[in-house]
This record gives C-alpha cells, sequence and structure tokens, in this order.
C-alpha cells in the first residue's frame, strides 16, 4: 500500500490542484474518508485541513473482514499448511483486522455453515463506543440472499441509521474469496 501512496504524491506533484492523502484503509473503511473528504471540501475547508481530518479520522475507523476458512491463505503462501489443517480442524476462520495501513491477521472465530453470525456477534456484541450512524458491510457478489441475513444479525446487537453495502469485498481486498465479508463502523 506504501508504494501506491507514493506513486500518487509523485503523480501529483506534477499536476495542479491535486493532492494525496494516505487513508491507511483498503476497502470499506476508506469510504468513511472519501465522505468525510467530500463533504469537507463542499464546505470549503483547505486540502491541508482536509488530510489531517481524514489522518485522525483513521482511528476511529473498525475495519475487520472474515472468510469462512483458510484455504485462501495456504493459495496467498501467508497461511502455513500446518496452520490451515489446524484451524480447519477445529473448526476456526481467520479474522483480519486493517489498520494504520496494515493488514493485521489476529483473533480468530468459530466457522460453521453460517460463520458470519460468530463474526457479527465477535465485532458487535457488547460494544459501546460504536458511532450508530453508518456500517458499511463489504462481500463478494451476489450477495442477495446472505444481505438479508448479515443485516437481521447485526440488528441482534447495533441498531445503525444506515447500512450500506458494497462489493469492494473481502474477496478483492484481502483476497480472502467467495465467503467472505466485512464490516466497517466507526467508534466514538
Amino acid at each position: 500500500m506504501r508504494d501506491s501512496f507514493y506513486n500518487a504524491q509523485k503523480a501529483a506533484e506534477t499536476i495542479k490542484n491535486v493532492y494525496v492523502a494516505d487513508s491507511k484503509q483498503i476497502g470499506g473503511g476508506m469510504l468513511f474518508q472519501v465522505e468525510q473528504a467530500i463533504r469537507l471540501a463542499g464546505e470549503g475547508f483547505s486540502p491541508e485541513f482536509i488530510i489531517k481530518s481524514i489522518d485522525e479520522l483513521d482511528h476511529h475507523i473498525n475495519s475487520t473482514y472474515t472468510a469462512k476458512d483458510t484455504s485462501w491463505g495456504r493459495r496467498l503462501g501467508i497461511v502455513s499448511r500446518n496452520l490451515s489443517t489446524a484451524m480447519d480442524f477445529f473448526c476456526l476462520a481467520p479474522l483480519v483486522t486493517v489498520k494504520n495501513g496494515g493488514i493485521k491477521f489476529g483473533a480468530v472465530i468459530r466457522s460453521d455453515h453460517e460463520y458470519y453470525r460468530n463474526y457479527i456477534a465477535k465485532i458487535l456484541k457488547n460494544k459501546r463506543n460504536i458511532d450508530r450512524s453508518l456500517l458499511i458491510i463489504s462481500c463478494p457478489k451476489p450477495y442477495t440472499k446472505r444481505l438479508d441475513r448479515y443485516k437481521a444479525e447485526v440488528a441482534k446487537y447495533v441498531r445503525f441509521d444506515r447500512i450500506v453495502v458494497t462489493d469492494i469485498s473481502a474477496k478483492v481486498v484481502c483476497r480472502l474469496g467467495e465467503e467472505s465479508m466485512g464490516l466497517h463502523f466507526l467508534t466514538l
């Protein structure tokens, strides 16, 4: 991700009125920063102020992904065969967090045919510092049937004012495969 930022900076040096901000995000979490930048630009704030605001907003973005299994990790060479076999044997799924310009693999959750329930519960249950104004759900298309189940599961824990669905998906962003999803929201 750092190379993309550097290349964008170099390109912007040759064009007037183009400013580059390092979102330190990929996928769904970046949408919060884009929305804020558009709003602030419309209100007449300077590019420098907008970039600083985006940097500060990054600390409040909660952006996570999960997948049904670890086969994607084996294909990419980032999950060893032994770890993948153990996770699959114990029916565990990875939890991927995007933060501070990097992707971190950490906590795992129980995986079954409806693995998303455990993921949503882990991310949203008993969380008191969630900004309830917007939730972004990212998942690969076709997501129509699954989407109603995802929204119903989310509603068990947090009532968001607005839910936006995007196919800036875990499949593309983190290469997690067809049965992957992401939750993105702000914390207070």
